[in-house]
């Protein structure tokens, strides 16, 4: 099996990490520059990722992806249909979180893009990330959805990576520090055996 994707963390990266912490063996085919061109023509829908089974199937849309990614690994319900939506309702909402910052990453015009950014970081992701710590706060499991980390976990934990890496210029990497439960699910993630190993090797401290 071989997923696909540039060699960014991107969207590709929860389906990476459901992959990993699920113990299943997977080809990370991370494209070299310039290669894609030539690919995407290849490609369901013009875009990656992109999901090569063993069979020779290719497939396609990182939420599918990432559902069957979870379901491999035992991180997604398989025979709860009321849990597996429960799942899907989180992964939507962390999409939602996603949708509001991809406008800013295409804005060309500096000033509007701070703007916007600013709109994030005072507005937006205070209010979702409120959301997302109130609803660990009230499963009380340390996850969003059942007793046991699912693939919905790893997509928020993707999120906060990302806000606390300072990469989004303009939005403090210290915005989730307020959320103690958001903090925690983070640490647990990171500290999670498979993924620490993962993350050790694939990105080494600079």
């Amino acid at each position: 099996m071989k997923l696909t994707y540039f060699p960014i963390k991107g969207v590709a990266e929860p389906i990476r990490l459901a992959l990993v912490a699920g113990g299943v063996d997977f080809e990370d085919n991370r494209l070299e520059q310039g290669t894609w061109p030539d690919l995407k023509a290849s490609t369901p829908f013009g875009a990656l990722p992109t999901l090569h089974l063993d069979s020779g199937e290719q497939l396609a849309q990182s939420d599918a992806l990432l559902r069957y990614a979870g379901k491999l690994g035992g991180l997604y319900p398989k025979d709860d249909d009321v849990a597996a939506m429960r799942v899907d309702m989180w992964l939507g909402a962390a999409d939602d979180v996603q949708g509001a910052i991809r406008p800013t990453l295409f804005e060309k015009d500096d000033e509007k893009k701070m703007a916007m950014r600013k709109v994030l970081a005072d507005e937006t992701f205070p209010k979702w990330l409120s959301i997302f710590d109130s609803q660990l706060e009230s499963n009380g499991s340390g996850f969003l959805v059942g007793t046991s980390m699912t693939v919905a976990d790893l997509k928020l934990f993707c999120i906060l990576d990302n806000l606390k890496s300072g990469i989004l210029d303009g939005i403090p990497p210290t915005i989730t520090e307020p959320y103690a439960k958001l903090q925690k699910l983070y640490d647990t993630v990171a500290k999670h055996e498979k993924v620490a190993a993962y993350r050790e090797t694939t990105y080494p401290p600079k």
